[in-house]
């Protein structure tokens, strides 16, 4: 055999094994990849959580006397907030990978009710939501605001404005 045609079989072999070895790759991915989605899913979740427990605790020292203004910094990686002024309620959602509760049925984490929604045979909508018997404004009116995704911490402020109409008033601004 011609020394160049020993050359060639090696180089041929070479692109061959590498070719082999990109295929296994990139089935290890696909394997892999939706493993690692609902992981990171459910990290957020979990990180939400206890994000609002401490929301709550915040909202629980600005009850406790009228004019106390405490600052709260939200960092807001995936979902979106609503602070549903008319329902008196802050909403999280976010489309998942992984049903963090049985379809449908809410479930109790402390003071945050968690609803999976299925949105498609492997996507759902998870929520997180903190229901409060005051009255709750946003920039001092009756009003919903949706904060989105975002690379900057949203810097909140939640004041107790006192009793209006029997009520306790507490305001969140951003």
């Amino acid at each position: 055999m011609a020394r160049n045609e020993k050359r060639g079989i090696v180089w041929i072999s070479a692109v061959l094994y590498m070719l082999i070895g990109l295929a296994v790759m990139a089935a290890l991915l696909m394997v892999v990849r939706p493993r690692i989605e609902q992981m990171r899913d459910s990290i957020t979740i979990d990180q939400t959580i206890t994000t609002f427990n401490r929301l709550d605790e915040t909202i629980s020292k600005t009850r406790e006397a009228p004019g106390t203004r405490l600052e709260f910094i939200l960092q807001l990686s995936k979902g979106a907030v609503e602070i549903n002024s008319s329902g008196n309620s802050i909403i999280w959602s976010m489309d998942s990978s992984i049903a963090k509760s049985e379809s449908n049925k809410p479930i109790n984490i402390g003071s945050i009710k968690v609803l999976t929604v299925p949105i498609s045979a492997d996507k759902w909508r998870v929520s997180l939501e903190m229901d409060y018997t005051f009255n709750m404004t946003y920039n001092g009116k009756d009003e919903s605001k949706t904060l989105g995704e975002a690379k900057t911490p949203y810097d909140l402020w939640i004041e107790n404005r006192g009793v209006f109409n029997g009520k306790q008033q507490i305001d969140i601004s951003a």
